[in-house]
């Protein structure tokens, strides 16, 4: 059994004594966890790789049929909270489609029969909820036990906490144990003092490199970082993972067409969509890539961990040449996964 295990009862205690901040923080939490795993499994299943940092907005671009809405705890089982079979519900969840707007109420274990997914996809999202129910759990079983981060850790003289972290502090919630690691990872990596890490220093025998071969020598290819699919409660960092081999592109595109992509240049008819998507906030390249992919008939070549290879590399050149340097957009984040752009007009 989980270090964690708290009862129904006992949660919803402890959840009863929070603060209304503290209750909203938490709620708005779990929905936009639960929106971020509905959406990020059926992209997945769509063939779409998605980086961890993707909001469900980005997501659900690339979704045409139903999102994930919010659902209601209306404290216990109640007939006013039936589901579409017409049990009555303590949970009730809502999804919406896109192009119709209807909207559909049931209990999570009807997700399959009401929404027509596959085994496989219902599966990877109900446990991505399981994934998000034992965090709250955690959290809930931390207040309980009157948990304290100074228990837990000291920090360093003017050690700034990630905005993740702080968040839960000024609330007064506790740290989960996966942002607690994050924590004194980070710690550690301050402290250790520089002189600890060896340096080689050349011997006086040591032939010098001749320098036709030093300006042959091709410089060491930084390491892409493979992500992990994660359904983070709170939207913390996720560690590098190794994720199963590409997918091939959907119907919609394949790794054979735009083959200007060798040009670095990317084809006229995909840069109005970049446009839109950048004005609608999508500021991860990565997403767009995926929605040109999937709905654009943009070049789907991938590499080893999934990322786009050609597309990636065009929309980045695209919008840094003629976007950033215009003044329509700015770069707000870059890392060897992604980039995150904002749309200025």
């Amino acid at each position: 059994m989980s270090t964690y295990d708290i009862t129904v009862e006992q949660r919803d205690a402890v959840y009863a004594s929070l603060s209304p901040e503290q209750q909203q923080f938490l709620s708005e939490g779990m929905l936009r966890g639960r929106r971020t795993a509905f959406a990020m499994t059926l992209a997945r299943a769509k063939g779409a790789v998605i980086p961890n940092e993707a909001t469900y907005e980005e997501i659900e671009h690339l979704l045409e049929d139903w999102v994930y809405t919010g659902y209601t705890d209306a404290g216990r089982v109640s007939a006013e909270h039936p589901c579409l079979c017409g049990r009555p519900l303590r949970y009730q969840h809502r999804v919406q489609h896109k192009a119709t707007g209807q909207v559909l109420h049931f209990g999570i274990e009807h997700l399959k029969q009401h929404l027509g997914m596959d085994a496989k996809t219902v599966a990877a999202i109900l446990k991505g909820f399981e994934v998000l129910d034992a965090e709250r759990d955690e959290l809930l079983s931390k207040v309980h036990s009157g948990w304290t981060l100074e228990s837990q850790v000291a920090l360093p003289d003017g050690f700034k906490l990630p905005a993740d972290l702080q968040a839960h502090l000024d609330l007064g919630l506790p740290l989960l144990e996966k942002q607690l690691a994050r924590l004194k990872a980070k710690i550690r990596q301050l402290l250790e003092p520089l002189e600890l890490q060896p340096r080689r220093r050349p011997a006086v025998w040591d032939a010098p490199v001749p320098a036709a071969e030093t300006a042959a020598a091709p410089p060491p290819a930084e390491p892409e970082e493979e992500w992990q699919l994660a359904f983070d409660l709170f939207g913390s960092e996720a560690a590098p993972a190794a994720v199963p081999a590409a997918q091939p592109a959907s119907a919609g595109g394949s790794a054979g067409q735009d083959r200007s992509a060798n040009t670095l240049a990317l084809p006229e008819r995909l840069k109005a969509v970049v446009n839109e998507l950048l004005s609608e906030g999508v500021g991860s390249v990565r997403v767009m890539c995926e929605v040109l992919i999937q709905k654009h008939r943009g070049d789907g070549s991938r590499s080893s961990t999934g990322k786009p290879v050609n597309l990636y590399m065009q929309v980045c050149l695209y919008i840094d040449d003629e976007l950033v340097r215009s003044g329509r957009c700015r770069l707000l984040e870059r890392s060897n996964e992604d980039r995150v752009y904002e749309w200025v007009g």
